[in-house]
């Protein structure tokens, strides 16, 4: 066999074909030292192009949480108009105004707590879900201001004529609309609640007001139904310009209907206690209420 294969290669037809084939594998070689270098040149490109857009993936990715940060940002300001600067305490009675401060606060998704619980301090898984405090006056102040140092107060008030009115008001809706059955003698529409109510006003907006001083930066006294300018001078207190808006009337019980009645019977009461007539407007003091010789020269007696 190896001598015919032998034989075969020796006859010149074939070592034509033979080197027939190795011209092209040579060709083939040489084309492919001519196109490797460009290969290469492709491949090196197209290895940066993938780089280059894994970076502008990386980048892209960034600006996305970015533009998610900033819009979670952008929703929380608009749910919430500015943060407030801390917890915020009306101190003033119930029917001065204290359902529509709540709603004021509640419309701008503040958390806002309107009911007498909070007015005591051992209340503090209150204090930790709310941020906004009203109805009522608090059982002791110097208590809150002791745990709240940098808490905004507030001294929410109201025309005594107008507050007295407002509660007989109150009461009558509770016992007619209601049905309420009223057990506390100091809640209920009498002369003698009415009397406990005037003297207890003057009391506490007294001990309020001698706890904070004058020109405490973190104290203000509000009549919130009567002055037309109260949210922007809120607005103005504690630095948040989303309060400046139109004031919300909650208490549709405050119009004239019925009025005449319960404004007979403070009057009656006002004459029993010997409240002059120009004191009967007052939304802070009514000092004729204080004993003889006090010096009240240094307090305000009505809010401007």
């Amino acid at each position: 066999m190896h001598k015919i294969l032998g034989t075969w290669l020796n006859k010149p037809s074939k070592r034509k074909f033979l080197e027939a084939i190795h011209l092209s594998k040579d060709n083939v070689d040489m084309r492919h030292d001519r196109v490797s270098p460009g290969f290469g040149q492709v491949i090196d490109g197209i290895n940066k192009t993938r780089s280059d857009i894994a970076q502008m993936n990386c980048k892209l990715e960034g600006a996305t949480e970015a533009i998610n940060s900033l819009s979670s940002l952008l929703v929380d300001f608009l749910d919430h108009g500015y943060p407030l600067p801390g917890k915020v305490f009306f101190l003033g009675f119930n029917k001065t105004g204290t359902s529509s401060i709540h709603k004021l606060f509640s419309s701008l998704g503040y958390r806002s707590f309107h009911h007498p619980e909070w007015r005591e301090i051992s209340k503090f898984p209150l204090f930790s879900a709310f941020d906004v405090f009203s109805d009522g006056e608090p059982q002791n102040i110097i208590d809150f201001k002791t745990n709240f140092p940098d808490a905004f107060y507030i001294l929410n008030v109201r025309n005594l004529d107008a507050w007295v009115v407002s509660r007989l008001k109150h009461i009558e809706y509770e016992k007619k609309i209601e049905g309420r059955v009223i057990r506390d003698p100091y809640w209920d529409n009498t002369a003698s609640a009415v009397g406990q109510w005037i003297k207890k006003r003057n009391e506490v907006h007294l001990r309020v007001i001698e706890s904070f001083g004058n020109g405490n930066g973190n104290f203000m006294i509000l009549n919130y139904t009567r002055d037309s300018d109260a949210n922007r001078k809120l607005s103005r207190f504690l630095g948040v310009p989303a309060l400046n808006k139109k004031k919300l009337h909650s208490n549709k019980l405050d119009d004239n209907e019925g009025t005449a009645s319960w404004r007979e019977l403070f009057e009656t009461v006002a004459d029993q206690l010997s409240i002059p007539q120009e004191e009967r407007y007052f939304d802070i003091l009514t000092p004729s209420l204080f004993p003889e010789g006090s010096d009240l020269s240094h307090y305000l007696y009505h809010s401007s």
